[in-house]
């Protein structure tokens, strides 16, 4: 006699051994999926700490050409400070950019204003603006940014570098 859909199991496991056979491969079918959930869910929550943990080490954090580029375009409020020597600021820097060069950052950093500014600082690839980021948090400066690869990643991403202000 033909059974109605309503009346038919939804999966058919077989019987004696074929069942137990067809339950297994279920079973670790499941298990893969549940695995390869959780895995990608803790590496998610890993670099999130990680992230984290390198801003709560270096007490600054970095910021890509790119993400300058949206904020600036945004016309977010924030500080740029660009560490370079005199002579490197007058052959081009980043339109709206204050100079104090990061040896003069310590005696200086009054002329950022309030330290609860966000400051994003630059200089020619990354390394001297570390430092000044360093120095403005042990400060006081609590939202700093780094320009990671400087304004040579800047003008590579196809940013616009002024003379002369």
């Amino acid at each position: 006699m033909l059974k109605t859909l309503a009346e038919m199991p939804l999966i058919y496991f077989g019987k004696g051994e074929k069942m137990n056979k067809s339950i297994s491969i279920i079973v670790a079918l499941s298990l893969l999926l549940i695995i390869g959930c959780t895995q990608r869910k803790e590496r998610g929550l890993k670099q999130e700490v990680v992230s984290k943990q390198t801003v709560e080490r270096k007490g600054y954090s970095d910021i890509t050409p790119q993400e300058l580029m949206q904020k600036i375009e945004n016309k977010e409020r924030f500080i740029l400070l660009d560490v370079r020597t005199k002579e490197e600021y007058a052959q081009g820097f980043i339109k709206g950019s204050v100079l104090i060069p990061y040896t003069e950052i310590a005696s200086r950093h009054g002329e950022l204003g309030c330290k609860c500014h966000e400051v994003v600082v630059y200089c020619k690839s990354g390394h001297r603006s570390a430092i000044a980021s360093k120095t403005l948090v042990k400060l006081g400066f609590h939202r700093v940014k780094n320009l990671l690869g400087g304004i040579k990643a800047w003008k590579k991403a196809g940013g616009e570098v002024v003379t002369g202000e």
